[in-house]
């Protein structure tokens, strides 16, 4: 099992509130963790299923330490790589998050108790693993002296990442293009090529669909294809910062408005055409 780290050392791959691919949540699910936030005072009421779902640290999420943005302007991934760890800001984020300890003994199920303690409670335990071994990313869990370089199950492998860049090539700062992925029927081919070139020279990276099934490419129509390219595409959304859909004429099919509810469930901007 992997440890999925965010900047602060929180294990997202054990938080309930968590739903990117492959830790996808049911309604439930979602709906049982809003009751528990509520119960834990980390919400002062029970909030929806679409606030509470979460799909990772972004700079402009609410955090009262902007341990992201930190992270961000300093082009590393966890405050474990910084230089100044561990800062007075880090020291107060461990000393907060751990005075919720107790009271969450007395209101949680051992079950609950334990997945917050896993998700929130070890976040310097975990960045000091990450700052005692070579790399960076996510841990192995097993005992503290096998740590894994990757950064999860479907990440890079980090020392790739370190390879040296060819010469007059330099490594973009991160998250410095906004990700967007398109959406809508494949019989607005044009519309999607149109939208792709456009967004793309206003600075976005575009993702698009990979084949036109009502425009032309057949091979959408064989066995099992469809559903498969169905599943790429809500991956591909999540790997996006926002949606883009292509509704020509205000045209919304089923499969689209699919793609939208998760977008939006993802927490996930969505924009239209029209």
């Amino acid at each position: 099992m992997y440890k999925i780290l965010a900047a602060c050392g929180n294990d997202c791959s054990v938080c309930p509130r968590y739903v990117t691919h492959p830790y996808e949540k049911t309604e439930e699910e979602l709906r049982r963790t809003a009751e528990l936030w509520a119960k834990i005072g980390y919400r002062d009421h029970i909030v929806t299923n679409e606030e509470i779902a979460c799909t990772g640290c972004r700079p402009e999420n609410q955090c009262r330490y902007h341990v992201v943005k930190c992270c961000e302007e300093k082009g590393i991934h966890t405050c474990a790589e910084c230089d100044a760890y561990p800062c007075e800001t880090m020291k107060e984020c461990f000393r907060i998050t751990k005075s919720f300890e107790p009271m969450c003994r007395k209101v949680c199920t051992d079950e609950e108790f334990d997945q917050l303690k896993r998700a929130f409670w070890e976040k310097e335990v975990n960045l000091n693993a990450v700052r005692n071994t070579p790399g960076h990313g996510s841990l192995k869990e097993s005992s503290s002296a096998e740590v894994s370089l990757k950064e999860s199950p479907s990440a890079k492998d980090p020392a790739k990442d370190k390879a040296p860049l060819p010469t007059g090539f330099e490594k973009p700062a991160r998250s410095k293009y906004r990700v967007i992925t398109l959406c809508g029927s494949t019989r607005f081919k044009d519309a999607f090529m149109e939208a792709q070139k456009r967004l793309t020279l206003e600075g976005n990276i575009v993702i698009s669909v990979g084949l036109f099934g009502h425009s032309g490419d057949d091979e959408v129509w064989t066995e099992g294809t469809k559903e498969m390219l169905d599943d790429m595409h809500l991956r591909k959304i999540d790997m996006a910062d926002e949606i883009f859909v292509i509704n020509v004429g205000g045209y919304i099919g089923s499969s689209t408005r699919r793609e939208i509810e998760y977008a939006k469930r993802t927490g996930k901007a969505v924009r239209y055409l029209e």
